[in-house]
């Protein structure tokens, strides 16, 4: 069972999709460029805060090259001051109309990695949150039980991470595992390459929003096939997982064949999806 959510929330969702894929934005929340001076030279850091954490990020010697990246970054962060300010109008709407919040810490954690340009660089995002993302892309409301895991899992193919939002020579995260420390708590992540490109191959982009924040734009595997996925390597996400095929099965059938025959073409999964049964 599902119920649709208002389709002034829906609207409000297409917008903010539409304006982000159009025009990235640049969020300054959580950085600030420092200098320290040594020995008569000058070196800017970008600091990153995180909650309680706070890490420093060399950038460079001073030198007219330098300045002129930073005041660029600068301005990219002024004028995605106003476009976020647009993009939160139409955030309040989304979810006031019924549109799932994403849990605030979890909210963060992604924003920051959607800067340093996780999801520009082919990262998508996997685990319990696909399945409440992708009920907002859907416009509905398919009454699940998740409660937000402190961890977020991503699959990432490839090796460059570039951001058009964050022009500044830093990266914060690599592949690998790391952890985050918002106030009273924490979320730990990991970058991982994927055992199969079956979820990477076909992505969607979606919007994640909490309130009183400006939206965000990530990356998601195409509903259909995370949901085959699950049921097929025996996850703990089978009912999420049955229930988003049942209203696939409903509105969408074609993106249930089209996962399936993905599948069976998938040395991993061809064995395990034989004998589906939704």
């Amino acid at each position: 069972m599902f119920t649709e959510i208002s389709i002034l929330a829906h609207t409000a969702y297409a917008q903010i999709l539409d304006n982000l894929i159009a025009e990235p934005i640049s969020k300054k929340t959580g950085f600030n460029i420092n200098t320290k001076k040594r020995q008569g030279h000058a070196y800017s850091y970008l600091q990153v805060s995180y909650g309680s954490s706070r890490k420093q990020i060399y950038i460079g010697q001073d030198s007219k090259s330098l300045r002129y990246l930073i005041s660029s970054q600068e301005a990219l962060w002024e004028q995605g001051r106003g476009y976020a300010e647009i993009n939160q109008k139409y955030s309040d709407m989304a979810i006031s109309g019924g549109c799932m919040a994403t849990d605030r810490q979890h909210h963060r954690a992604l924003t920051l990695m959607e800067q340093f340009g996780l999801f520009e660089s082919g990262a998508v995002i996997i685990g319990p949150i696909v399945y409440e993302i992708s009920q907002n892309v859907f416009g509905v409301n398919l009454n699940l039980q998740n409660k937000p895991e402190n961890h977020i899992d991503i699959l990432m193919t490839q090796s460059q991470i570039t951001s058009s939002t964050l022009k500044l020579p830093v990266n914060y995260f690599k592949r690998g595992k790391g952890t985050l420390k918002p106030n009273n708590s924490e979320i730990t992540w990991e970058i991982r390459e994927p055992e199969t490109s079956y979820l990477t191959d076909n992505h969607w982009p979606a919007v994640i929003f909490t309130k009183n924040k400006p939206p965000t734009l990530v990356k998601v595997p195409d509903p259909a096939r995370y949901a085959i996925y699950q049921l097929a390597t025996s996850s703990n996400e089978k009912e999420a997982a049955q229930k988003m095929l049942g209203f696939l099965r409903e509105v969408r059938p074609g993106s249930i064949d089209l996962a399936l025959i993905a599948a069976e073409k998938d040395s991993l999964l061809q064995l395990e999806v034989k004998d589906l049964r939704f």
